[in-house]
């Protein structure tokens, strides 16, 4: 019985404490067609402090974006600031490879 309890405890409060103790999973983006989620094309912004990260159109913005939640906790899932330029044909799809 007491094997029992100890084989609860580590599969029941182990993987609690794991989670717990995960960092944030941040995705910066460096073009537009890293940012594909589902079909749907999103934008590459700059955020600051030389990174840039996933933001998606929602009409919900005054920018008519939002960050997706790849970006780091302080911006995910809030509106884009400012305004957002219109990415020419070129910048949506350019061919390249993603490194």
């Amino acid at each position: 019985m007491r094997l029992l309890r100890q084989a609860a405890f580590v599969l029941l409060f182990i993987p609690l404490g794991l989670a717990s103790g995960c960092s944030e999973l941040v995705y910066p983006c460096h073009a537009d067609s890293n940012c594909v989620i589902q079909g749907v094309q999103g934008v590459c912004l700059p955020a600051g402090a030389g990174e840039s990260y996933c933001a998606f159109s929602d009409g919900k913005c005054t920018s008519g974006y939002r960050w997706d939640t790849s970006a780091p906790s302080v911006i995910d899932g809030n509106c884009v600031a400012g305004t957002v330029p219109v990415p020419r044909p070129a910048e949506a799809g350019d061919g390249g490879a993603d490194h």
